[in-house]
């Protein structure tokens, strides 16, 4: 997953000139009361089983980025509206994720 830094780079290019893009924000919850309670060696294992559920959504049709502590932003090439949707769909599967390894 990239960071930030590549986001921008990516943005500030021509990758993605006259084609079509869906962009997906997702905002992770509860990852700071994680690195609070039980440290931020427990909040950066959340943050990896999350990145790779985010990837294993999206396939190889679309970059990811970690774009801040608890954000990400996906670049689906040639999205749809309806592609997105059904992505953004997985996103209740993620928070599931989140939950499971809080309180487990």
């Amino acid at each position: 997953m990239y960071n930030r830094n590549k986001l921008l780079e990516v943005v500030n290019s021509d990758t993605y000139k006259d084609m079509q893009v869906a962009i997906i924000y997702w905002d992770i919850n509860r990852l700071k009361y994680v690195n609070d309670t039980f440290g931020h060696l427990s909040g950066d294992f959340l943050i990896v089983k999350i990145a790779e559920s985010i990837r294993q959504v999206c396939g190889e049709q679309a970059e990811t980025f970690r774009y801040g502590g608890d954000e990400f932003i996906m670049i689906i090439k040639n999205g749809t509206a309806d592609l997105a949707e059904e992505i953004i769909a997985y996103k209740y599967l993620i928070d599931c994720i989140v939950s499971y390894y809080l309180f487990s």
